[in-house]
């Protein structure tokens, strides 16, 4: 069995992701990208995370890519959050990880026809 692993991350809205304190930590809702590939492999996708907080579920429209949380409390423990989630889309190939990644958060390729 193969295992998925976060490359990289960034936040095209926020610079300095890693450090950013929000000014509630109960109110939080933003985007950010996410590239995943296999655990000693370098080849990865980017997928794209909807980070909400529970007290902002009731403001977004689409219930879609979500990774919620209580409330913000660091970048590192989100980072965590999303570890764990990803490392149950365990399979023997990417496509069916990739597959499994794909209906929890916005694939680079979602939609995409040869």
């Amino acid at each position: 069995m193969k295992s998925p692993e976060i490359k990289d991350y960034w936040c095209s809205d926020i610079e300095d992701i890693q450090n950013w304190v929000p000014d509630d930590p109960e109110n939080v809702d933003l985007w950010f990208s996410v590239a995943i590939g296999i655990v000693g492999e370098e080849p990865a996708d980017n997928f794209q995370v909807h980070l909400v907080t529970e007290r902002q579920l009731s403001q977004i429209a689409t219930k879609e890519y979500l990774l919620v949380i209580p409330y913000y409390t660091s970048w590192a423990d989100v980072m965590e959050k999303l570890k764990r989630s990803i490392l149950a889309c365990r399979d023997i190939s990417w496509v069916g990880i990739s597959a499994q990644l794909a209906k929890m958060y916005l694939w680079e390729y979602h939609n995409y026809k040869p």
